[in-house]
């Protein structure tokens, strides 16, 4: 089975919900364990649509990132319905973590556009991800 873990650019929630579904990082990181991580953060416009391979977890499943916009349930009803009408494929499992980028996480993703506040903004995000853990834990638990 594939695994993935969506949110607006796919680099903030969703790559610390795979990261800890991987095993890369456990359920209370530092903060510069979540800095660390290979696609954290690494948006250099708003576009969304890139699927990033996170890893795979102890079940063998493949982990996913993918950013989506702000068009989170149309695209995850639309893939879920996708996947319906392609028998025979690989099962698909889709979850949703972009409630987890708190609005300043959105700030700081938006700072680090501007060159000169990209490590600051980057430790944000990573600070507020590592203060959400406990839900993204109980969120990706399946």
């Amino acid at each position: 089975m594939k695994v993935v873990f969506f949110d607006q650019l796919g680099c903030y929630a969703a790559v610390v919900a795979a990261a800890y579904m991987a095993g890369i990082i456990g359920e209370n990181p530092q903060t510069t364990e979540i800095i660390k991580l290979d696609t954290f953060a690494a948006h250099h416009d708003w576009s969304p649509g890139n699927l990033n391979y996170i890893g795979r977890n102890s079940q063998n499943e493949e982990l996913y990132t993918l950013g989506i916009g702000k068009r989170g349930s149309l695209i995850a009803a639309s893939a879920q319905d996708l996947c319906k009408i392609m028998a025979g494929y690989e099962e698909i499992k889709i979850i949703d973590v972009s409630a987890y980028n708190s609005p300043i996480i959105k700030i700081a993703a938006y700072l680090k556009l501007n060159r000169m506040l990209q490590r600051t903004a980057v430790f944000i995000a990573a600070y507020f991800l590592k203060k959400r853990m406990p839900q993204i834990v109980r969120k990706v638990r399946y």
